[in-house]
């Protein structure tokens, strides 16, 4: 049994909210548009909605088959570019979870997040796909001048700015009291790891916990769209050794640390 908590808000600074999302049934995700004048919020939604479309109350097999969902996705971002002026050079992150049971699906292109938080321990699963996260697990750039790096916003994957994309897929164990937040830069790019950590550990559910992350990342200034999901499991077993393990495993196939926090 999954409780879930949605916000999205487009922050002080934007004039619309060119982030999408879905929460449907085990389907969930985050996609940032980016681009000119409305292209970005087109990108997004269109990811989405292949999304949905494809994967909306169905079990997933294995972790091709949301490759393929994504690679869809992109195809339909770049037939609508290419046949409309006007979204040319349009793209999004796709940030996506699909869970069943006491399994998480992941697949991720660009620099939203998935974490988890077990046992009052939030962990990224998700590695950014950005010019300075690149160059910091390259050795190149420090923690501290990857976060304030100039060019810590250029992308180096996203949905419909190639015609061949390179999907991060994995999969975990998803136990009782774990809880899968996806979110946009938006937050994670004004908030701290330490107070996202806090903010999970005090809400009383994951309605609450999303109100109070979006919150945080209004305070801190909000320049960005900010979209949150919040999934936990509150029924079941509890996480157990093979979940630990296949954590392990994850973080190293992203050569942890697998981002910038």
């Amino acid at each position: 049994m999954l409780k879930v908590g949605v916000k999205s808000d487009k922050g002080k600074v934007r004039q619309r909210n060119e982030d999408s999302y879905c929460v449907c049934e085990h389907l969930f995700a985050v996609a940032d548009g980016l681009g000119g004048h409305l292209a970005g919020e087109v990108a997004s939604k269109l990811a989405i909605e292949e999304l949905v479309k494809a994967l909306s109350g169905k079990q997933l097999v294995d972790l091709k088959e949301l490759e393929e969902v994504f690679q869809k996705a992109n195809e339909a971002i770049c037939q609508l570019a290419n046949a409309n002026p006007q979204y040319q050079g349009m793209g999004t992150t796709l940030t996506a979870a699909h869970i069943w049971q006491d399994r998480i699906i992941l697949g991720h292109v660009g620099d939203s997040r998935a974490y988890l938080f077990r046992a009052g321990e939030l962990i990224q699963l998700t590695r950014d796909h950005s010019l300075p996260a690149e160059l910091y697990r390259q050795g190149e750039l420090s923690e501290e001048e990857a976060e304030t790096h100039p060019q810590r916003h250029v992308l180096t994957q996203a949905l419909g700015v190639a015609s061949e994309i390179d999907v991060d897929t994995s999969q975990l164990g998803f136990g009782a009291g774990d809880l899968l937040l996806l979110c946009t830069d938006g937050l994670h790019g004004k908030v701290s790891k330490s107070q996202i950590e806090e903010i999970l550990k005090e809400a009383a559910d994951p309605q609450q916990a999303a109100d109070r992350l979006v919150e945080a990342a209004l305070l801190a200034g909000g320049q960005d769209n900010i979209t949150v999901i919040v999934i936990q499991n509150h029924e079941g077993d509890i996480v157990d050794h093979e979940f630990s393990m296949e954590l392990d495993e994850l973080l190293e196939k992203f050569q942890a640390p697998v981002g910038v926090c």
